[in-house]
């Protein structure tokens, strides 16, 4: 990626940001900032998140808001790859709030992939399963489990349950039996 910054000559993917909306934006940064400390000056803060979720992110430090995703022909029709793409991201964002306190972040990140879950491929919906529990992000791996418990006995049967660890597995298997004492509805 070429930056075009005249005196910018980071060789890296990278976004450029002004500190004061980054303070203004985040507790975390601005103590950060105030610290004193040797990253307090550095020009480079180093962010671990992927470049999609960078770029949300970034988008929601200027807006106030997480781009969302609309659901409709365009989404259904993703290839399962394409759709998982989209939505981990979010994840990625939840996780990130948690630690630097965004406020909002993770609450709109959930928003965004629980408007999604119903019309995300079952292939989708299981591997993000696997990538938000790895994430800790428990409320997005329920939202998920929730999506796709209905086919437990399906997914089971398949094999597409291996890459679950027992807790997860024990999640589902939970909700596929509250799913199915309600007469097939979701409670």
């Amino acid at each position: 990626m070429k930056c075009y910054h005249g005196s910018c000559q980071l060789l890296t993917s990278h976004v450029h940001c002004h500190k004061i909306v980054l303070s203004m934006s985040c507790d975390y940064l601005r103590a950060l900032f105030q610290s004193g400390m040797h990253e307090s000056f550095s020009e480079v803060i180093n962010v671990p998140l992927g470049w999609q979720a960078l770029n949300k992110l970034i988008h929601w430090f200027y807006s106030g808001e997480l781009p969302k995703i609309d659901p409709d022909c365009r989404w259904r029709n993703l290839n399962s790859e394409e759709q998982l793409s989209q939505l981990r991201p979010y994840a990625e964002l939840s996780s990130l709030a948690e630690f630097w306190f965004l406020e909002g972040v993770k609450e709109e990140s959930l928003s965004v992939v629980t408007s999604c879950l119903s019309s995300t491929s079952t292939a989708a919906s299981v591997e993000f399963v696997v990538f938000t529990a790895q994430l800790g992000q428990w409320e997005m791996v329920e939202a998920a489990i929730g999506s796709v418990a209905h086919l437990y006995p399906k997914l089971r049967d398949s094999g597409q349950l291996e890459k679950l660890d027992d807790d997860v597995l024990n999640m589902l298997r939970t909700e596929y039996v509250r799913y199915s004492q309600h007469g097939g509805r979701s409670s």
